[in-house]
């Protein structure tokens, strides 16, 4: 036998460790794998993760793709392409088991419904109960479907019949809500008191972003020599795309930084296109994290150190200081370097994450293994914590752990030439760091001719003449896209439903489909306005096709051009405000839109574009045969010719009812009508009109077409019409990391901070207004421009953490452009208050910003004089600039404890020493922590005071390094002391003071300091 090459011995010795280290360790029929060899307080590791295995049989797909490269299609490479594929079809098998669980989460998301994160090795079946275990990871589930898609393009397969592609179609639809679904996370805890308190996790949302990437469009090749295409909703990877640039350089509220987002950022997800926030997100993580002997999980990580009491799963209160430089260090995060390194061909520092690999590793009858951590032995932990870095650790009794040791083999195999980036990453997830998005894209506006003025206007060119079945272009509003997705990947033998029938995105809807030949467009989800009052406003109408615009071009990665078509009836042409359609059309006209471009073409040529197939869907419900008209409201009651009602009168309940048969007075309807639905009258017959209802409806639509606002907005709080776009534009915060504050700080439920179904957020807003109908619809509204503007505008949002609703209200009340007006803020035009919403947002500059700046014109629209608006406007937004919370930190350093407002009143206190043991500067919950303290505050002004003087204290300490306080810093204190000095006390004093430019009042605020605490 002639002797081998050297690289087929290299093939040969890496295949006999894969063999013994992992292969051997499978067991039929599910061929899992354990994740170590330990069994401990903190798991038995002879049990199979789901992440684990993902990983750990990446080294066999490795060296499968090392064999197939080198030397073909040989018996090697055969047998470890089985045990690839025989392990991710075990992992698909046990979780096909609990398909019930699959279909309950996608209803209800409820972490009790997740699938289980570890089964039984053996027999795939589940090893503890729901409740036992934090199984809902959504990163293990992603991280196998970004797996499945990368080893089905290099060949591999898994998936193999139908019935198995339907379950894969139903995971991608299980992590399609990562993006707002607290989950626990890769450690399996939630937050890291160990409290098992859900976050959303900057790592679950990243792997969920890549996988649904990797597996849009992907087509599994069945055993029955049919195909199978998987779809994942673009608008679910934007909204991850926008959560996860929220979230990092961050992990979660409670973790500043964690080492699981070198997965996120480089290999294997590769989920971030922002070159600059990746490099921000590694620097952190190493910066923090990285130690002699791999990394930390996370900043005061107490798990398996030597001073963690494993009786109980949680934290005390100020415990996790105890942990601080002592943290377990994980040689596993070092294998994601140096595989990182290798695929960006950066090979000098592959090979020395590669030494450090080398040099951790616990040798074993010849060969080495990579542990799972080391710690700090608890003699040395004293002075590991006064001195990092000082002491010598030791690794734990898990050697080797299994993920790390087949990453590291991963490593090894790039690091020496015999497997390629292309090989381990064939869809090239790796190019998406630095990919433009949005960038270069021409969006197409498509009208549709239902207003025969629009079909006249400089649009004409672009107007669909013909929509309908017969003319071969069918528009369709985009709930028919979600009715046709909730039919696909739908499995009885299952019972496996499609997608949950929810709303869809612009993004989505800006494809063409085609099905039996005939093109359909899908108008944007925000464009369903059938209830809301706001499709009697041009300007607002107008607004929302632009956010579409700009969203939309923001986001587009698509080769081909996004097609946006709209419905512009008759009714939006004839309100206040529709010379804001004129200006859309100039802008379209001009090329841009905002910062978007924008192409008017000729017809033919706009729908002459690669379609979607809508093939793979079952047959498309009848809502996709509704004509063009269906989105348009038919009026149930006319109106009479003087454009109100014909009147009569009466006080019994017959007579209330002919009465309201006969008003022509709207504000005694709505007041018949309110007194009919507190009679239970509201469904009582009205002579010649039908239906009490019936005859709302009609006050409504008449309402809405004369611009009455206040009529249609109480008209509409009566009916209980919620906007079809409230779930939207509340989506569009609360996955930014925006909280929406609904009721008093420290009661139930005051907070919304995910993603709630129209009808359920009006019942809690409702609630706390005390079923007001009016202020409750007004809620809405502002709810929803404020959505509408951060969909449009991010940036507009920056350092804003909580919206308070009700404070938006009161200040959108006295805003000056609203009492030039001489109106009532419900009297106003929805893109009246719009505006004013834009007006506040543009007009908040943070206090530390305006004072570095000297300069008084950056502030408001208002003029650089009215300080008092100023104040108003940024109490309720609460903007503080980058480095707010870092000098906050620095601040608690010098004191006992820092009170704001009111000594007495409850949460009014921030406790230094619990505070800087519990949380780190950079963590959000530190933020939400001083934003719940000054929430307490109930005036705005007051609030903006109590910034400037938390700014004149933390000045104080850059200023003076020996400044120190023995007690409490009380803000109100210094504050008032202030106040009295410089306009005496009293109501009017207050007003006085708040009046005063923010240099004068940093001045009065620091000699206030000094003279209180000696500052």
């Amino acid at each position: 036998m002639s002797p081998l090459s050297p690289v087929a011995e290299r093939l040969r010795h890496w295949l006999l460790r894969v063999e013994t280290e992992f292969l051997e360790r499978q067991t039929p029929p599910f061929m899992l794998l354990p994740a170590g060899t330990a069994n401990t307080v903190h798991g038995d590791y002879a049990h199979a993760w789901v992440r684990d295995n993902v990983y750990s049989i990446l080294a066999a797909f490795a060296l499968s793709q090392a064999f197939l490269r080198q030397e073909g299609d040989g018996p090697e490479h055969q047998k470890l392409v089985a045990a690839v594929s025989g392990l991710m079809r075990g992992l698909l098998a046990a979780m096909g088991k609990q398909s019930k669980k699959i279909e309950a989460f996608k209803q209800t998301e409820n972490p009790l419904d997740a699938l289980h994160a570890k089964y039984d090795a053996l027999t795939g079946d589940t090893v503890v109960e729901d409740d036992e275990w934090g199984h809902l990871q959504l990163d293990a589930t992603a991280l196998f479907l970004l797996q499945l898609a990368q080893m089905t393009r290099a060949g591999v397969k898994v998936v193999r019949t139908r019935e198995e592609a339907c379950l894969v179609q139903n995971l991608i639809y299980y992590i399609g809500p990562a993006y707002r679904a607290a989950d626990f996370g890769i450690w399996e805890r939630g937050k890291k008191t160990n409290t098992g308190v859900r976050e959303i996790n900057a790592s679950s949302v990243g792997m969920a972003k890549a996988a649904l990437e990797a597996v849009t469009g992907l087509t599994l090749t069945l055993g029955d020599g049919g195909s199978f295409t998987l779809h994942a909703p673009a608008d679910e990877i934007v909204r991850c795309r926008e959560t996860l640039a929220a979230l990092l350089p961050a992990e979660s509220v409670s973790k500043e930084t964690d080492a699981a987002l070198l997965s996120v950022i480089g290999f294997p997800a590769y989920a971030v296109e922002d070159r600059m926030l990746a490099q921000k997100t590694k620097a952190r993580v190493l910066g923090r994290l990285e130690g002699r002997f791999g990394c930390k999980r996370f900043q005061r990580d107490g798990h398996q150190t030597t001073r963690e009491d494993t009786s109980r799963l949680h934290y005390e209160t100020g415990e996790l200081a105890e942990f601080q430089n002592i943290e377990a260090e994980w040689p596993l995060f070092w294998c994601y370097l140096a595989i990182d390194a290798a695929l960006q061909d950066d090979v000098e520092a592959a090979r020395g994450y590669l030494e450090k690999l080398e040099s951790v590793a616990i040798e074993r009858e010849g060969k080495k293994f990579l542990p799972e951590l080391y710690f700090v032995p608890d003699d040395l932990a004293s002075a590991e914590r006064l001195q990092p870095g000082s002491q010598t650790r030791v690794p734990n009794e898990n050697i080797p752990l299994y993920w790390a040791q087949s990453l590291w083999v991963v490593a090894s195999l790039l690091s020496e030439g015999l497997v390629t980036a292309d090989d381990l990453d064939p869809l090239r997830r790796r190019d998406r760091l630095g990919a433009q998005v949005g960038e270069d894209v021409d969006v197409i506006f498509v009208g549709a001719a239902i207003s025969k003025r629009f079909a006249d206007s400089s649009f004409a060119g672009s107007v669909i003449a013909d929509v309908g079945e017969d003319g071969g272009v069918q528009l369709t509003p985009a709930r028919a896209l979600a009715s046709a997705f909730s039919t696909f990947g739908a499995c009885a033998s299952l019972g496996l439903t499609g997608r949950p029938e929810r709303r869809l995105g612009a993004v989505i809807t800006s494809f063409l489909y085609e099905q039996s030949g005939r093109t359909i467009l899908f108008t944007p989800s925000s464009l369903d306005s059938s209830r809301s009052y706001m499709r009697f406003d041009a300007a607002a109408f107008a607004d929302r096709i632009k956010a579409d615009i700009a969203y939309v071009g923001r986001h587009w990665t698509a080769t081909a051009r996004p097609l946006i078509a709209a419905y512009v009836p008759d009714d939006v042409l004839d309100g206040d405000g529709a010379e804001a359609i004129d200006a859309l059309v100039q802008a379209c006209a001009s090329g841009r839109v905002g910062a978007t471009r924008v192409r008017l073409v000729d017809r033919s040529a706009a729908l002459d574009r690669p379609r979607r197939s809508l093939a793979d869907f079952q047959p498309i419900r009848s809502a996709l045969k509704s004509s063009a008209n269906d989105s348009l409201v038919v009026p149930i009651w006319h109106e009479s010719a003087d454009g109100w009602f014909v009147p009569v009168t009466g006080s019994t309940r017959e007579e209330r009812l002919q009465r309201l048969a006969d008003s022509t007075d709207p504000d005694e309807m709505i007041a018949l009508i309110l007194a009919s639905i507190e009679t239970s009258d509201f469904d009582a017959p009205v002579a010649g009109r039908g239906r009490v209802r019936d005859v709302a409806h009609g006050l409504y639509d008449a309402a809405g077409r004369r611009q009455a606002w206040q009529i249609v907005r109480r008209v509409a709080g009566l009916l209980d019409l919620v906007d079809e776009r409230l779930t939207d534009m509340h989506k569009e915060l609360v996955v930014r990391l925006r909280r929406i504050a609904i009721k008093a700080p420290g009661q139930a439920d005051a907070f919304s901070e995910s993603p709630e179904p129209g009808a359920a957020l009006r019942k809690r807003l409702s609630s706390a207004a005390c079923n007001d109908r009016l202020k409750t619809v007004l809620a809405e509204e502002t709810l929803i421009h404020l959505g509408a503007e951060i969909k449009a505008n991010p940036t507009t949002f920056s350092g804003c953490r909580t919206v308070r609703i009700w404070e938006w209200i009161a200040l959108l009340e006295q805003e000056p452009a609203i009492l030039a007006r001489g109106q009532n803020l419900a009297d106003c035009a929805p893109h009246f208050i719009s505006q004013a919403v834009r007006d506040v947002l543009n007009g908040s500059v943070a206090v530390r910003t305006l004072l570095a700046s000297g300069e008084a014109h950056h502030v408001a629209n208002q003029g650089p004089t009215d300080w008092r608006l100023w104040r108003s406007r940024l109490g309720v937004l609460t903007r503080v600039g980058d480095d707010f919370f870092d000098r906050v930190w620095r601040l608690l350093g010098r004191c006992d404890g820092l009170v704001v407002g009111e000594a007495h009143a409850p949460g009014a206190r921030i406790d230094s020493r619990i505070i800087r043991s519990d949380h780190t500067p950079h963590e959000r919950g530190f933020a939400l922590l001083l934003e719940d303290a000054l929430s307490r505050i109930a005036s705005g002004p007051y609030r903006t005071l109590t910034l400037e003087a938390i700014n004149a204290a933390a000045s104080a300490c850059e200023i003076d390094a020996g400044f120190s306080t023995l007690g409490d810093l009380s803000l109100d204190a210094i504050i008032h002391d202030a106040l009295r000095k410089a306009d005496g006390e009293g109501e009017e004093a207050l007003r006085s003071f708040v009046a005063r430019s923010p240099w004068d009042v940093a001045a009065r605020l620091g000699q206030s300091l000094r003279a209180l605490y000696g500052a």
